[in-house]
C-alpha cells in the first residue's frame, strides 16, 4: 500500500522548508515520526476490526440520530433558504463559499502548507508539540478524506442545491460531485483536526475560538446548500471521533517515551536495600526495601 499522498506531499515540503535553515531534529527523528503519522492513518482504517462493545453502541447512537434527522433534512434545508438573514445564517457567512480564505481552511490547498509549516518549525526549534501538532492533523485528515472518497465512490446522494433535491434520493454507486452529499467533507476534516488539537495540547483560550472556527466551517456548508443536516451529523461525529483517537495514540507515545526515560533508582551499598532515587519536587527521596523470612536451616 503506497503512503497517502498527502502526508507525503507534507513530508516532502517540511524537509524543503527545514533544509533552508539550521534543523536541530535528525533525519531518524523525522522518519519515525513520519512512519507514527501513517500508522495512525491505518489505524483509524482498521478501527472497526478492533471495535469495543461500546465502540458501537456509540456508533448505532450516531447512526439513530443521522435517521432521526433524516426526515427533517428537507425542511431545515428549506427554513434556511427561507431566512437568509437569520442570525445563525449571517454568524457563519464569513466561512461560507464567498469567503473562501476561511471557508478553504480544512482543505488539502490551506491544509497542507499550514501543516508543513507546523513540522518544519518544530524541526528547527526542536519542539516536538509543534511537530506533533502537524503530524497529528495530517493523520486525522489524510484519514478523514480517504473514508471520504471511498463513501463518494459507493454512495450516490443528491445535494440540497439541486433542482428539487430529495434527501431520500440515495443510491449507489457513486456519482459526480452534485451527488457527494455524504457525508459532509469539510466538517469531518475541520472537527478531526480541531479536537485532535484541542484534545492533545492545553490551547487555553484558543479552544473555544477553534472550535467556533469549526462550527463556522462546518454550518456553512448547509447554508451553501452542500449538505443535508444529516450529513452534517455524520461529518462532526467522524471527525470528533478521529480526532480523539490520534490525540489518545500521541498521549501513549508519550508515556512509554516518559517511562522510558525514567531515572533508574540509585542503590547505595552502604546498606543493601538502601535507595536513593531523585523526587519530584527536587532534591533525592530515601527508601528501604528487604526479603523478610525465607527457608528455615537445618
Amino acid at each position: 500500500m503506497q503512503p497517502p499522498k498527502i502526508i507525503v506531499k507534507a513530508f516532502v515540503l517540511s524537509l524543503t522548508l527545514a533544509a533552508s535553515v539550521s534543523a536541530q531534529v535528525t533525519f531518524k527523528t523525522t522518519g519515525q515520526e513520519f512512519a507514527y503519522s501513517l500508522s495512525d492513518v491505518l489505524h483509524i482504517w482498521t478501527s472497526p476490526v478492533r471495535a469495543k462493545p461500546s465502540d458501537w453502541i456509540a456508533a448505532i447512537g450516531v447512526a439513530a440520530g443521522a435517521v432521526a434527522l433524516l426526515p427533517e433534512d428537507d425542511q431545515i434545508d428549506s427554513w434556511i433558504v427561507r431566512h437568509p438573514n437569520a442570525a445563525i445564517v449571517r454568524a457563519v457567512s464569513p466561512f461560507d463559499e464567498d469567503h473562501p480564505e476561511l471557508g478553504d481552511l480544512s482543505t488539502d490547498r490551506r491544509l497542507i502548507p499550514i501543516s508543513a509549516v507546523l513540522i518544519a518549525s518544530g524541526m528547527v526549534s526542536d519542539n516536538r508539540k509543534l511537530r506533533e501538532a502537524g503530524w497529528g492533523c495530517l493523520s486525522a485528515w489524510q484519514a478523514s478524506s480517504s473514508i471520504r472518497a471511498l463513501m463518494y465512490a459507493t454512495v450516490s446522494r443528491e445535494r440540497p442545491s439541486l433542482n428539487n433535491g430529495d434527501q431520500y434520493a440515495i443510491e449507489t454507486p457513486g456519482g459526480s460531485w452534485d451527488y457527494h452529499s455524504f457525508f459532509a467533507g469539510h466538517a469531518t476534516n475541520a472537527w478531526a483536526c480541531t479536537t485532535f488539537w484541542n484534545s492533545r495540547f492545553h490551547m487555553g483560550l484558543l479552544e473555544p475560538v477553534l472550535y467556533a472556527a469549526t462550527a463556522g466551517i462546518t454550518f456553512s456548508r448547509m447554508t451553501d446548500r452542500r449538505h443535508w443536516a444529516s450529513d452534517t451529523w455524520i461529518g462532526i461525529t467522524a471527525g470528533y471521533a478521529m480526532g480523539r483517537s490520534v490525540a489518545a495514540r500521541y498521549a501513549r507515545r508519550q508515556s512509554k517515551r516518559e517511562q522510558k526515560n525514567a531515572p533508574e533508582p540509585i542503590r547505595a551499598a552502604i546498606l543493601d536495600g538502601l535507595q536513593l532515587s531523585p523526587a519530584a519536587g527536587g532534591g533525592l527521596a530515601i527508601g528501604w526495601s528487604g526479603t523478610f523470612g525465607g527457608p528455615s536451616s537445618r
